[in-house]
């Protein structure tokens, strides 16, 4: 009995911890809507999307310099877009 307690438990446990990612989840989406930030498939691909004339900073550098991208229009696939 008390193996089918501690089983109840966890499985509670794990629901509510699966309850909390959808939640999050689901802010994040409502965050990227606002933003106009958009998720789109091409070729099987995933992709994120940004607002057209949206500047990015992406943290590389080619020596000294910084690296930005700039988004064009749509599905410009600069390298700056990234598939997953």
């Amino acid at each position: 009995m008390q193996y089918l307690s501690s089983s109840v438990t966890s499985s509670m446990e794990e629901k509510a911890l699966i309850e909390s990612q959808i939640n999050t989840a689901q802010e994040t989406l409502n965050t990227m809507e606002t933003l106009g930030v958009e998720i789109k498939e091409y070729e099987d691909k995933f992709y994120i999307v940004m607002p057209e004339g949206d500047t990015i900073e992406t943290g590389a550098t080619v020596g000294k310099t910084k690296v930005s991208c700039k988004f064009i229009e749509f599905f410009a696939m600069q390298p700056c877009v990234a598939g997953f």
